[in-house]
């Protein structure tokens, strides 16, 4: 800790010295501060790293020790040889999407910002999940109008990861909607599924990386959500979640913070009767349903009310003070309250190589 007790001055220099040298260890003082909470931070996320390579690095462990023994049967050969592959490729986007929220975390990534078609980056957003849909025979309904300034590649990557979230909780049949409207203040996107919905005692921590709920699949790694939180805020957005009466709110330029409240009435941000221009809903196909009609693994025309399962309300900027510098800030030095007064473009992840878990 750093403390200062000199004698006070009402004025002269003496007091100005005394004045500056008071602004710097409090700075130190903060700066020491913020320095034990990035040591915790880092040992909590060292230690969740580590459980995570755990299981799937013990998985290959014996399935490479099955592998040696030369009275193995082909067939058998064949499958341990496909679970190891599987257990690579999971410690591959693992390690890939580790290293961009590290880089997000470290102020690394420049966006490259620009007027984004919202029916664009729904279209983006949603194709690799198209398989994914429609083996659960899953519809999807998508509603788009307007533009967001936003980075297309990354910002698409976190909405990816908010619909997967919904793929994955929705049983088969299911419907998800997305609709997607600019007003002059901000781009406003809602995704909603007809789920069984965020549980209660989820919702606080849904946006924690490695948190995993109730309902989490054994597969889950748990950062999706926190990526696309990361993404999202670092762009000068917001991320919320609602579910059956309850919200948390993931509030763009804060520090993690977030609260819960009650929600009657919640669902009531979704527009009633939405604005709609059939030229501008999204042109994404993921099925043979004609144009116009709710389909199953079709795009619909319909009006997009709210499902009774879990919401997702995302606003991104529609212009570039809205949106910042462009760049990500690690959250230590976008504010600094005891300052002491003296006198190139990323393209984003690869989108086609992962998705979130």
């Amino acid at each position: 800790e750093y403390f200062l007790d000199l004698p006070s001055y009402d004025e002269g220099e003496l007091s100005i010295l005394r004045s500056e040298l008071y602004k710097i260890t409090v700075f130190l003082r903060e700066q020491n501060r913020l320095l034990r909470q990035d040591r915790l931070r880092l040992a909590e996320a060292l230690s969740d790293i580590s459980h995570q390579f755990k299981t799937p690095l013990t998985s290959m462990s014996v399935m490479a020790e099955l592998l040696s023994d030369d009275r193995l049967d082909s067939d058998a050969r064949r499958e341990f040889s496909s679970r190891l592959r599987a257990q690579i490729s999971r410690l591959t986007w693992l390690t890939d999407t580790l290293l961009k929220l590290s880089r997000l975390d470290a102020g690394a990534v420049k966006f490259n910002t620009r007027q984004v078609p919202l029916r664009d980056l729904l279209d983006k957003a949603c194709s690799p999940l198209a398989i994914p849909m429609e083996l659960k025979n899953q519809s999807l309904t998508v509603q788009a109008e307007g533009a967001a300034f936003c980075d297309l590649n990354w910002t698409a990557e976190a909405l990816t990861n908010i619909v997967k979230n919904c793929v994955e909780h929705t049983p088969p049949g299911g419907q998800i909607q997305i609709t997607a409207l600019q007003n002059p203040l901000f781009a406003e996107i809602q995704v909603s599924d007809s789920g069984p919905g965020i549980p209660k005692e989820d919702l606080p921590f849904i946006f924690q990386r490695f948190y995993k709920g109730k309902h989490a699949s054994k597969d889950s790694a748990g950062i999706g959500l926190a990526m696309a939180k990361a993404v999202i805020e670092a762009q000068g957005g917001t991320l919320k979640a609602v579910s059956r009466g309850y919200s948390i709110l993931s509030q763009g330029g804060t520090n993690g913070t977030s609260g819960t409240t009650g929600a009657s009435g919640a669902f009531d941000d979704f527009p009633k009767n939405p604005r709609r221009n059939p030229r501008e809903n999204s042109t994404v196909n993921f099925g043979e349903g004609p144009t116009g009609n709710t389909s199953q693994n079709g795009i619909g025309n319909a009006q997009c009310n709210p499902l009774d399962g879990a919401l997702f309300i995302i606003h991104l900027p529609v212009s570039p003070a809205q949106s910042g510098s462009g760049s990500t800030v690690p959250k230590s030095r976008q504010h600094n309250p005891f300052e002491v007064s003296s006198t190139g473009s990323d393209d984003g992840p690869d989108f086609h190589d992962i998705v979130t878990g």
